[in-house]
């Protein structure tokens, strides 16, 4: 029968997931890429950094409106849009490595190369 659209951000739920499985896929290559296992989750800094990174994805979806009209957006606007996202969650986790001090503990490499595996994918 007839079914009302969704209203929202949750008409657009299985673009959030996929970019969040996207970006923990691109931390994991990242970092694997760096140390050569897949036994991030094991130490505390990387664990919890990728928590911080998904809850900043997540803020920067929902707060800025980065799937608003993403159907109807071309090829130019998708781009700006998905650089200036990336650019927002890579801000906030370098921001969030400085306020509990832990930038030096914390690979840069790491963090660098998943936001431009981020951007790739």
């Amino acid at each position: 029968m007839y079914r009302k659209n969704s209203k929202g951000w949750l008409k657009h739920i299985d673009f959030i997931l996929l970019d969040m499985v996207c970006l923990q896929l691109a931390y994991l290559l990242a970092y694997f890429i760096k140390n050569g296992n897949v036994h991030m989750y094991i130490d505390f800094l990387y664990r919890n950094m990728a928590i911080i990174i998904e809850l900043a994805d997540l803020m920067v979806l929902l707060v800025f409106g980065t799937l608003k009209n993403v159907l109807k957006r071309g090829h130019y606007l998708e781009f700006v849009k998905t650089v200036r996202h990336v650019f927002i969650v890579g801000l906030l986790a370098t921001l969030y490595l400085f306020t509990v001090q832990k930038g030096i503990l914390f690979s840069r490499f790491v963090l660098f190369l998943t936001l431009i595996v981020y951007l790739i994918v």
